[in-house]
């Protein structure tokens, strides 16, 4: 065709021709496939959208069910061996501040991780000498002196 003519779906028309729904190569009931078809991918895509690969949240001794006991051997332990460093009350003497916003407590991700550095770090004066059962209860102090 010649002379500024539109292509419509599957043929030529020109600029005052009028495409009814009729006219349209894809019937009715094509459309309304589309449609469904569109609407269920836009509701799937909505029902993954609270789905991503964030990490799974870090157990805290809230959720362990020896939580009074192990906070209570966390205290001691710490009373023991952290506070030349630390201070009774975590406020830091020559070592970091350990509860508090800006704390060095505060900077861990989550649990495990705290108590995997307690484990290989700690005591600074003997780094790794605590066990993994005093590791998680230390932590488990810590963790609790920074989250209630």
């Amino acid at each position: 065709m010649t002379g500024g003519g539109l292509v419509g779906i599957g043929h030529e028309v020109d600029r005052h021709t009028v495409i009814r729904p009729h006219n349209l190569a894809m019937k009715r009931g094509s459309l309304m496939n589309y449609r469904a078809l569109f609407v269920g991918f836009g509701v799937t895509m909505l029902l993954f959208t609270g789905c991503g690969t964030e990490n799974p949240p870090t157990p805290t001794p809230k959720s362990l069910p020896y939580e009074s006991t192990l906070l209570g051997r966390g205290h001691q332990i710490f009373s023991n061996t952290c506070t030349p460093c630390h201070g009774q009350n975590g406020q830091g003497i020559s070592g970091p501040a350990l509860w508090g916003p800006n704390s060095a407590v505060a900077g861990f991700p989550g649990f495990s991780q705290l108590e995997q550095f307690i484990q290989q770090n700690m005591p600074a004066s003997n780094p790794g000498s605590l066990t993994p059962a005093q590791a998680q209860a230390v932590a488990s102090f810590l963790w609790h002196q920074n989250h209630r």
